[in-house]
């Protein structure tokens, strides 16, 4: 995990698309627990929930599956959401929740949530809150301090620079490399790198099509999305969203495997990216005539 002495897993689970109950509302909390449990038996090590994520369920259920002796063998995260803040002492009101939802003195990973240039203009500067996520690791709460960002790759630089940060968390996969350049940037000054979405948020989560068909049907579409994401040296971790011990399984069982993609396979997948991203310029009524063929 870049500089900060942590080995992290290939594969990290992130906590913020678990099973629900039939309502669509509450969280299945006894199948999440195993799921979690089911990941850290397999080998995941990074955990990463939100303060904001399900409603706080997120972060409740996390700290249901690491009690007993499960806390010690993962890293978990969570992150402090600024566009909620009303004044600049909600940061630490939101850091003491979270800590006491997950049941743990020390956070390992403790992010900004979600940064961007309107957030950066509003919040974490007028509120000081680089200042006070500093001050939480001086005093032991958060061992690292970093960062979730959904804004252009150019502003990414302004923060990787203000030397702050341990990590940075990232939207990267198949479909979008918009990040890759400040991606290498990042690993290149020494922070941790963790790629959320690696499927797409769930839109490489299907079977067959172009990609499978590029590497002959070598590989599912979402083990293909997740071993793009793995093969780039400069992540350090891919952060999966996953709903079902199916999912838990399959994602395991990839991020285990030694073998990278190839250097032809990669180009392969390349080549079918910017095909798809040709179609975006055609006009679409809807029709669904063109289907099921269409790409």
């Amino acid at each position: 995990m870049g500089r900060t002495g942590i080995n992290v897993s290939a594969l990290g689970f992130g906590l913020l698309r678990l099973p629900m109950l039939a309502d669509g509302r509450t969280v299945d909390f006894d199948q999440s627990v195993a799921m979690i449990r089911r990941a850290i038996e397999g080998g995941v090590n990074y955990i990463d929930t939100g303060r904001v994520y399900l409603g706080g369920q997120s972060e409740a259920v996390a700290g249901k599956a690491l009690k007993g002796g499960w806390r010690d063998r993962v890293y978990v995260t969570s992150k402090s959401p600024w566009w909620i803040m009303e004044r600049p002492e909600d940061f630490e009101k939101f850091f003491d929740e979270s800590r006491r939802a997950i049941g743990t003195d020390v956070i390992d990973f403790y992010h900004i949530h979600m940064i961007m240039h309107r957030g950066w203009k509003e919040k974490v500067i007028p509120f000081k809150l680089i200042d006070r996520i500093m001050k939480l690791k001086e005093q032991g709460k958060i061992r690292f301090a970093g960062f979730s960002f959904h804004d252009r790759p150019a502003a990414m630089k302004t923060l990787i620079d203000t030397g702050e940060f341990s990590s940075v968390l990232f939207q990267y996969n198949l479909l979008d490399v918009a990040n890759a350049e400040m991606i290498a940037y990042a690993a290149g000054k020494g922070l941790g790198t963790v790629a959320m979405g690696p499927v797409g948020g769930g839109r490489l989560a299907f079977a067959g099509g172009v990609f499978e068909d590029a590497l002959g049907g070598k590989f599912t579409t979402p083990e293909l999305a997740l071993r793009f994401v793995l093969a780039n040296p400069a992540v350090s971790c891919a952060l999966s969203g996953m709903g079902s011990a199916a999912m838990v399984d399959a994602n395991t069982r990839v991020a285990s495997d030694a073998d990278p993609l190839t250097e032809p396979e990669l180009a392969a997948l390349v080549r079918v990216r910017e095909q798809c991203g040709e179609l975006r310029n055609l006009y679409c009524t809807g029709c669904n005539y063109c289907g099921p063929s269409c790409p």
